[in-house]
């Protein structure tokens, strides 16, 4: 699979079958996720690795029971530290730019896992106090998302997304004029024929919006 095919399938995956992923292949999406910009080339991103289905569980009932979790055979919590930052920025900056780190790499790692056939989703709700306490995270470490991950057990759809046509603005906020002009994007023959495809998956609101612009 490509880059723009990987990015425009992916999907949150809820649903995950009772089959292991290896070390290897978790430290290599690991790697790939690191590979992703990360402001002022400062690491803050920390990652618990976590595979014990007892404490897999347990993560389910602290993220508001959330009972899908218990199935997924590995979940990534992560972290910010944001020491390195403060030493030249605010406070606010700081972990700002610790939280724009972690979304980048978490992005990356989702991205990878598709490469290989696995799914994941984001979980962002959860009892921030109890998981400190139970993966013993200093109270100085931000604690931003959680990653579960795993070989789907259904072969779903992604879902149809808000498309940059809506929310892409030219020159000022809420200004549409010229933004059929300015889109590059859409005269890649490569992408048209792949968001036809996915017309094909119920996906009907890419196919009129690739129309509109030829």
């Amino acid at each position: 699979m490509d880059t723009l095919e990987n990015i425009f399938q992916i999907k949150q995956e809820y649903s995950y079958k009772r089959k292991p992923i290896s070390y290897e292949l978790i430290f290599g999406i690991l790697e790939a996720g690191y590979a992703a910009y990360e402001v002022e080339n400062i690491a803050s991103t920390r990652v618990i690795f976590v595979e014990t289905e007892d404490t897999i569980s347990k993560i389910a009932e602290i993220s508001n029971n959330q009972n899908w979790i218990r199935d997924a055979p590995v979940v990534l919590v992560m972290c910010s530290d944001t020491k390195l930052h403060k030493k030249i920025h605010t406070k606010r900056d700081s972990e700002l730019f610790s939280i724009q780190n972690c979304s980048m790499i978490s992005q990356n790692i989702l991205l990878t896992a598709s490469e290989f056939n696995l799914a994941g989703a984001i979980v962002n709700s959860f009892d921030q106090k109890k998981l400190r306490s139970l993966l013993s995270i200093p109270d100085d470490i931000l604690v931003n998302n959680i990653i579960t991950l795993g070989y789907p057990k259904f072969n779903t759809s992604p879902a149809v997304r808000k498309r940059i046509i809506k929310n892409v603005f030219y020159e000022k906020y809420s200004t549409k004029a010229r933004s059929d002009k300015v889109f590059p994007i859409f005269e890649n023959k490569k992408l048209k024929k792949l968001f036809t495809n996915f017309e094909n998956k119920s996906d009907k609101l890419l196919f009129k919006l690739i129309k509109k612009f030829k």
